[in-house]
């Protein structure tokens, strides 16, 4: 589990699909977390509680070679608990964010702060008709709790091998 991104200016803009590779510097940084100190383990996608996509070199290109379109991919050191660089990774940026949801039936609680933003959803459903069939990887716009991976593009990557990938139907969201 990584605990601080540091380095990296309004990284709410990863949320939102802001486009950031442009002036994106190698000074960011995540840190694994000081509360579990026996986890050294780095496997090719890492939990962090920024709720970004962070992944290996390898796991990387490999997304790259299914997810050419809307991506970005931005580099990041992960440091140990001896502050030593444990590796690098990158952050998956799924620029762009689709209009897809078909939010009738997803019945969105909306943010009382920002009336574009959805807090979370009794439910996931996507408008198929909304749906670009050249992106693969995508963040709903508003609803940035969530990147959708095309099913092939997903099971994919688990027959690959890759660790530390989780998988969420549509239908078991949100997870009780």
């Amino acid at each position: 589990m990584l605990y601080k991104l540091s380095g990296v200016e309004k990284v709410f803009q990863l949320l939102d699909g802001i486009p950031r590779a442009a002036g994106f510097t190698g000074d960011a940084t995540y840190s694994m977390d000081p509360n579990f100190p026996d986890d050294m383990l780095l496997t090719d996608s890492l939990n962090n509680p920024d709720m970004l996509i962070v992944v290996s070199d390898l796991l990387r290109e490999f997304i790259a070679s299914k997810a050419t379109r809307s991506v970005e991919f931005l580099p990041v050191t992960i440091i140990d608990h001896k502050g030593k660089n444990a590796g690098r990774y990158h952050i998956v940026h799924p620029i762009e964010p689709l209009d897809c949801l078909d939010l009738d039936r997803c019945e969105p609680r909306r943010s009382r702060i920002i009336k574009t933003m959805i807090d979370d959803v009794k439910r996931l459903v996507l408008d198929d008709s909304k749906l670009d069939p050249e992106r693969t990887l995508f963040r709903p716009l508003g609803f940035p709790r969530v990147v959708f991976v095309r099913r092939d593009v997903a099971e994919a990557i688990t027959a690959a091998g890759f660790t530390g990938t989780r998988w969420v139907e549509l239908d078991a969201y949100p997870e009780r």
